[in-house]
């Protein structure tokens, strides 16, 4: 089976979303002890996948890959994971961290400067 694709806007930060999510984690037979769950892309797709992991099977360890630079802040130091849930941003979700953050700041040099600028309060906040 492949990896789902996930689409990159807010308004796919949803239960449905996560729960595609954990039936591709169900075809690919993971063993949650063994094989974490590699999220790779923004912050939609690392939460998404993030709740996923740590909702299958009663929390499966997942490794972030973020490829912009606000999800880059929040996948180093961040444990939280979440979706949108009737109409509300982040209604449901979880705190589990990853089980490793892979940060390559190379992913900055596909941004816009629009998106680079849109992350220093982010930056800021962690400092």
């Amino acid at each position: 089976p492949q990896p789902p694709p996930l689409p990159l806007a807010e308004d796919n930060k949803t239960v449905e979303n996560t729960l595609k999510v954990c039936e591709k984690m169900k075809k690919f037979n993971i063993d949650r002890r063994t094989e974490p769950v590699i999220a790779i892309g923004g912050g939609v797709a690392l939460d998404v996948v993030g709740l996923a992991a740590s909702l299958f099977r009663r929390k499966t360890p997942y490794i972030r890959v973020p490829t912009t630079s606000l999800a880059y802040v929040d996948a180093s130091v961040g444990a939280k994971n979440g979706c949108n849930f009737l109409g509300s941003k982040n209604r449901l979700g979880t705190y589990v961290p990853p089980v490793a953050a892979l940060l390559d700041c190379s992913f900055f040099k596909t941004q816009q400067t629009r998106e680079v600028t849109n992350s220093l309060g982010e930056m800021c906040k962690m400092a």
